[in-house]
Parts: structure tokens; C-alpha cells; sequence
């Protein structure tokens, strides 16, 4: 697993290209607000429509990320 040195946090390949709209996935992160900016420049850059979220997923702190279009 490769760390980002600035974060401290894992690098993430998203995998927006593979999700139908309406799909979405979980990041888990101490970090929300900037993992939800760094998940919308990523699918801005591939044009694809997203949400983000801060939430809990089973106990863990994270994000959720929707695929919008």
C-alpha cells in the first residue's frame, strides 16, 4: 500500500469508470473534508458527476461517495 507523505493516508484509486449511476463506495478516513475535496478535483478531472459525504460506515469514520452521471 502506497502512503501519501503530506496525509499520512493511503493513496486511493477511485473507481469511478466502473460504477452505474446511483452506485457509490466508502473511504475510510480521519481526515473527511479533504479526502471529499481530493474525491471531487479526481472526478471533475474525468468528468464524471459525484457527491460526497462525511459518515460512519460500521463504526468507521469516513466518506461515501455517490456516482450522480
Amino acid at each position: 500500500m502506497e502512503i501519501n507523505p503530506k496525509t499520512g493516508e493511503p493513496v486511493w484509486l477511485f473507481p469511478f469508470e466502473f460504477l452505474a449511476e446511483g452506485d457509490s463506495f466508502f473511504i475510510p478516513t480521519l481526515n473527511q473534508e479533504e479526502m471529499v475535496s481530493i474525491v471531487l478535483d479526481r472526478a471533475k478531472a474525468v468528468n464524471i458527476k459525484v457527491r460526497a459525504y462525511p459518515t460512519t460506515h460500521d463504526k468507521i469514520i469516513g466518506i461515501r461517495v455517490w456516482r450522480l452521471s
